[in-house]
Protein backbone atom coordinates (compact mmCIF):
# COMPACT_ATOMS: atom_id res chain seq x y z
CA UNK A 1 0.00 0.00 0.00
CA UNK A 2 1.09 3.56 -0.69
CA UNK A 3 0.46 6.74 1.24
CA UNK A 4 -0.17 10.00 -0.53
CA UNK A 5 2.98 11.48 0.92
CA UNK A 6 4.97 8.62 -0.66
CA UNK A 7 4.09 10.01 -4.08
CA UNK A 8 4.23 13.78 -3.54
CA UNK A 9 7.43 15.31 -4.99
CA UNK A 10 8.37 12.18 -6.98
CA UNK A 11 9.70 12.79 -10.50
CA UNK A 12 7.57 11.64 -13.44
CA UNK A 13 9.72 10.13 -16.18
CA UNK A 14 9.10 8.91 -19.73
CA UNK A 15 10.87 5.48 -19.76
CA UNK A 16 11.73 5.46 -23.47
CA UNK A 17 13.39 8.87 -23.56
CA UNK A 18 14.39 9.23 -19.92
CA UNK A 19 12.91 12.73 -19.98
CA UNK A 20 11.60 14.09 -16.69
CA UNK A 21 8.10 15.39 -17.38
CA UNK A 22 7.68 17.05 -14.00
CA UNK A 23 7.28 16.38 -10.31
CA UNK A 24 4.13 15.34 -8.48
CA UNK A 25 2.57 18.20 -6.51
CA UNK A 26 -0.78 16.65 -5.65
CA UNK A 27 -3.10 13.66 -6.04
CA UNK A 28 -6.63 13.84 -7.45
CA UNK A 29 -9.13 11.70 -5.54
CA UNK A 30 -12.64 10.53 -6.40
CA UNK A 31 -14.24 9.87 -3.01
CA UNK A 32 -17.42 8.49 -4.57
CA UNK A 33 -15.54 5.70 -6.34
CA UNK A 34 -12.89 5.55 -3.63
CA UNK A 35 -9.82 5.83 -5.80
CA UNK A 36 -6.94 8.03 -6.87
CA UNK A 37 -7.76 9.25 -10.36
CA UNK A 38 -4.72 11.32 -11.29
CA UNK A 39 -1.63 13.31 -10.46
CA UNK A 40 -0.90 17.01 -10.73
CA UNK A 41 2.58 17.76 -12.03
CA UNK A 42 4.79 20.80 -11.93
CA UNK A 43 7.23 20.99 -14.82
CA UNK A 44 10.39 23.07 -14.66
CA UNK A 45 10.06 26.27 -16.68
CA UNK A 46 6.27 26.00 -16.95
CA UNK A 47 3.86 28.17 -15.00
CA UNK A 48 0.80 25.96 -15.52
CA UNK A 49 0.50 22.55 -13.88
CA UNK A 50 -0.27 19.43 -15.86
CA UNK A 51 -2.42 16.43 -15.09
CA UNK A 52 -1.69 12.74 -15.56
CA UNK A 53 -4.33 10.03 -15.18
CA UNK A 54 -3.35 7.42 -12.60
CA UNK A 55 -4.25 4.67 -15.08
CA UNK A 56 -1.41 5.98 -17.27
CA UNK A 57 1.12 6.01 -14.43
CA UNK A 58 3.30 3.28 -12.95
CA UNK A 59 4.76 3.67 -9.46
CA UNK A 60 8.35 2.39 -9.23
CA UNK A 61 9.72 3.11 -5.72
CA UNK A 62 11.26 6.55 -6.15
CA UNK A 63 9.85 7.48 -9.55
CA UNK A 64 6.59 7.57 -11.51
CA UNK A 65 6.87 6.23 -15.06
CA UNK A 66 4.50 6.96 -17.92
CA UNK A 67 4.39 6.69 -21.70
CA UNK A 68 1.64 9.31 -21.84
CA UNK A 69 1.99 13.04 -22.31
CA UNK A 70 0.55 14.91 -19.29
CA UNK A 71 -2.38 17.14 -20.26
CA UNK A 72 -2.93 20.77 -19.22
CA UNK A 73 -5.02 20.77 -16.09
CA UNK A 74 -8.17 22.80 -15.51
CA UNK A 75 -7.86 25.05 -12.41
CA UNK A 76 -11.68 25.06 -12.23
CA UNK A 77 -11.76 21.30 -11.64
CA UNK A 78 -14.01 20.63 -8.61
CA UNK A 79 -11.16 18.93 -6.79
CA UNK A 80 -9.22 22.18 -6.82
CA UNK A 81 -12.13 24.49 -6.10
CA UNK A 82 -13.18 22.70 -2.93
CA UNK A 83 -10.94 24.55 -0.51
CA UNK A 84 -11.02 28.05 0.88
CA UNK A 85 -7.24 28.12 1.04
CA UNK A 86 -5.84 30.16 -1.88
CA UNK A 87 -2.33 28.75 -1.50
CA UNK A 88 -2.45 25.06 -0.58
CA UNK A 89 0.81 23.39 0.31
CA UNK A 90 2.18 21.31 -2.55
CA UNK A 91 3.05 18.44 -0.22
CA UNK A 92 1.79 16.89 2.98
CA UNK A 93 4.04 18.43 5.58
CA UNK A 94 3.46 17.47 9.20
CA UNK A 95 1.37 20.06 11.06
CA UNK A 96 3.02 21.72 14.03
CA UNK A 97 -0.10 21.22 16.15
CA UNK A 98 -3.54 19.81 15.57
CA UNK A 99 -6.45 20.39 17.90
CA UNK A 100 -9.54 18.26 18.07
CA UNK A 101 -12.46 19.78 16.24
CA UNK A 102 -15.38 20.73 18.48
CA UNK A 103 -18.66 18.87 18.22
CA UNK A 104 -20.65 20.40 15.39
CA UNK A 105 -24.34 19.93 15.97
CA UNK A 106 -25.09 21.08 12.44
CA UNK A 107 -23.17 18.24 10.79
CA UNK A 108 -25.41 15.30 9.96
CA UNK A 109 -24.82 12.51 7.46
CA UNK A 110 -27.28 12.32 4.61
CA UNK A 111 -30.13 9.85 4.84
CA UNK A 112 -29.67 6.58 2.91
CA UNK A 113 -30.07 7.28 -0.78
CA UNK A 114 -29.98 11.03 -0.25
CA UNK A 115 -27.04 13.04 -1.59
CA UNK A 116 -25.64 15.56 0.84
CA UNK A 117 -25.40 19.10 -0.56
CA UNK A 118 -22.04 19.39 1.19
CA UNK A 119 -20.68 16.13 -0.19
CA UNK A 120 -17.37 16.25 -2.04
CA UNK A 121 -16.94 13.67 -4.79
CA UNK A 122 -13.66 15.07 -6.15
CA UNK A 123 -10.82 16.35 -4.01
CA UNK A 124 -7.13 17.05 -4.21
CA UNK A 125 -5.20 15.37 -1.42
CA UNK A 126 -3.36 18.46 -0.20
CA UNK A 127 -6.64 20.35 0.19
CA UNK A 128 -8.35 17.74 2.34
CA UNK A 129 -5.39 17.26 4.68
CA UNK A 130 -6.26 18.69 8.08
CA UNK A 131 -10.03 18.41 7.67
CA UNK A 132 -11.74 17.25 10.89
CA UNK A 133 -12.73 13.59 11.16
CA UNK A 134 -15.85 12.76 13.18
CA UNK A 135 -17.97 9.70 13.85
CA UNK A 136 -21.57 9.60 12.64
CA UNK A 137 -22.64 10.60 16.16
CA UNK A 138 -20.39 13.66 16.01
CA UNK A 139 -17.47 12.51 18.16
CA UNK A 140 -14.19 14.11 16.97
CA UNK A 141 -11.32 11.72 16.23
CA UNK A 142 -8.73 14.12 14.86
CA UNK A 143 -7.87 15.36 11.41
CA UNK A 144 -7.13 13.88 8.00
CA UNK A 145 -3.44 13.03 7.88
CA UNK A 146 -3.17 11.03 4.67
CA UNK A 147 -4.78 8.44 2.43
CA UNK A 148 -3.59 4.90 1.72
CA UNK A 149 -4.19 3.32 -1.66
CA UNK A 150 -3.32 0.37 -3.87
CA UNK A 151 -0.84 1.59 -6.51
CA UNK A 152 -1.99 -0.99 -9.05
CA UNK A 153 -5.52 0.38 -9.48
CA UNK A 154 -5.43 3.51 -7.35
CA UNK A 155 -8.12 2.06 -5.06
CA UNK A 156 -8.31 3.76 -1.66
CA UNK A 157 -7.80 1.33 1.21
CA UNK A 158 -7.65 3.47 4.36
CA UNK A 159 -7.95 6.93 5.85
CA UNK A 160 -5.08 8.00 8.10
CA UNK A 161 -6.16 10.13 11.07
CA UNK A 162 -3.83 12.34 13.11
CA UNK A 163 -4.55 13.55 16.63
CA UNK A 164 -1.65 15.99 16.71
CA UNK A 165 2.11 15.77 16.33
CA UNK A 166 2.77 14.54 19.89
CA UNK A 167 0.16 11.81 19.58
CA UNK A 168 1.59 10.82 16.20
CA UNK A 169 4.99 10.35 17.85
CA UNK A 170 3.65 8.50 20.90
CA UNK A 171 1.16 6.06 19.39
CA UNK A 172 1.19 6.72 15.66
CA UNK A 173 -1.81 7.54 13.52
CA UNK A 174 -5.10 5.71 13.18
CA UNK A 175 -5.69 3.88 9.92
CA UNK A 176 -9.41 3.46 9.33
CA UNK A 177 -10.50 1.08 6.53
CA UNK A 178 -11.93 3.00 3.59
CA UNK A 179 -15.33 1.20 3.74
CA UNK A 180 -15.81 2.78 7.20
CA UNK A 181 -15.68 6.27 5.70
CA UNK A 182 -19.40 6.95 5.43
CA UNK A 183 -19.32 10.50 4.07
CA UNK A 184 -16.70 12.89 2.72
CA UNK A 185 -17.68 16.55 2.79
CA UNK A 186 -15.80 19.58 1.51
CA UNK A 187 -14.79 20.50 5.07
CA UNK A 188 -15.03 17.30 7.14
CA UNK A 189 -15.04 13.50 7.02
CA UNK A 190 -17.60 11.24 8.69
CA UNK A 191 -16.68 7.69 9.74
CA UNK A 192 -18.55 4.77 11.29
CA UNK A 193 -19.52 5.08 14.96
CA UNK A 194 -17.65 1.94 16.02
CA UNK A 195 -14.41 3.96 15.77
CA UNK A 196 -15.48 6.37 18.53
CA UNK A 197 -13.15 4.74 21.10
CA UNK A 198 -10.32 4.10 18.64
CA UNK A 199 -7.76 6.30 20.40
CA UNK A 200 -8.54 4.75 23.78
CA UNK A 201 -7.95 1.28 22.33
CA UNK A 202 -4.66 2.46 20.80
CA UNK A 203 -3.43 3.68 24.20
CA UNK A 204 -4.32 0.50 26.09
Amino acid sequence: MLKGRDVIHLPVVHPATGKTLGRVTDLMVDTQEGRVTGLLLEAEGEKANRRLDWAQATYDQDVIRTDAEPAPHDPAHPALASSESPNPAPGLEEPAHLEQAPHDTDVHPASPGEASPAAADFLSLSRCEGHPVRTQAGRPLGQVGDLLFDPAQGQLTALEVSDGLMQDLLTGRLQLPWPDVTEWRTDSVIVADHWQDAWQRERE
